[in-house]
């Protein structure tokens, strides 16, 4: 801190029984306060200031809110298991404190900011797990909602099983048609009529995703349905037909794809359930800021 510059401990905010002074404010980021208090010129340090002071006590009001919210839930977080968790972080990267602190202090804060934080993320994963995830309830059509959104993540299309008989000709495939309409199987017709290489297979194509699909092939297997011949359709000169023996949703999912899915769109209802919870208790949250009159918060 510059020379001369005052630390002033004044109340900033009130929130429910709880204050927020401006030594808390300019703890938050020290580092960043101090590089205001560096700038040479008054009228933009005071500027960068305002909006540093501003952003740092809406974090701080918010916070403060969540811990009123999350104790009217019997939910609170000790400073004894914050000094806990913070032993168990040294233990775990062989620290001591001393080396955290200058750690922490290249990084610009200090020990009372990471703890505030630590402290608040405790807090947060408690929320969580014990009062709104147990809330949340994940439908097959949220499943297929977050699917859909996300199409390059979970690159998942319908797939049809099918045979297929296509010939040089459109008189050959009538005669074969024809044949299938007086009882003939349709490996068979596809064993004398066929010329793609899967003839020696009665047509057996295995499963296909619509999306290797040609647009002419899609649209006569989507009208055909399960279990059906489809229209004969040309392409290139030749005339196909597709014997449809099975279908799968691409919202069939298997198991890690549902896996993830589901993650993901309780991380999704989760954001709104967050929100609705804090929403409700900020209704009934007392906030004062300094020079404000008391009301609900904001």
């Amino acid at each position: 801190m510059p020379a001369g510059a005052e630390v002033v401990n004044s109340v900033l905010a009130h929130v429910g029984n709880r204050i927020i002074t401006e030594y808390d404010v300019q703890n938050l980021d020290p580092r960043q306060y101090r590089e205001i208090l560096s700038i040479k010129d008054e009228t933009y340090r005071a500027a960068q200031l305002e909006n540093y002071t501003k952003s740092a006590l809406d974090y701080l009001i918010n916070q403060e809110i969540v811990a009123i919210a999350a104790q009217r839930e019997n939910i609170s977080v000790s400073d004894k298991e914050v000094d806990a968790a913070i032993s168990e972080i040294l233990a775990r990267n062989n620290l001591d404190r001393s080396k955290l602190e200058e750690y922490l202090e290249k990084e610009g804060t200090s020990l009372s900011k990471y703890r505030y934080q630590l402290k608040n993320d405790i807090l947060n994963a408690r929320v969580r797990s014990q009062v709104l995830m147990p809330k949340i309830v994940v439908a097959e059509r949220d499943l297929r909602e977050m699917a859909d959104s996300k199409p390059d993540e979970y690159p998942l299309h319908d797939k049809y099983e099918i045979s297929i008989l296509m010939t040089a000709d459109r008189a050959a495939m009538d005669k074969a048609l024809k044949e299938i309409k007086k009882g003939e199987s349709f490996e068979e017709a596809v064993k004398k009529y066929s010329v793609d290489r899967s003839a020696a297979n009665g047509g057996a194509m295995g499963w296909m995703e619509t999306e290797i699909m040609s647009p002419e092939m899609l649209v006569a297997v989507e009208a055909a349905g399960d279990g059906k011949i489809s229209a004969p359709f040309e392409i290139n000169g030749q005339w196909t037909v597709c014997k449809v023996t099975g279908f799968k949703s691409k919202y069939d999912f298997d198991e890690d794809t549902r896996a993830k899915l589901t993650e993901a769109a309780s991380e999704k209802i989760f954001e709104q359930v967050f929100t609705n919870w804090l929403d409700r208790n900020k209704s009934t949250i007392v906030v004062l800021r300094k020079g404000e009159r008391a009301g609900a918060a904001r």
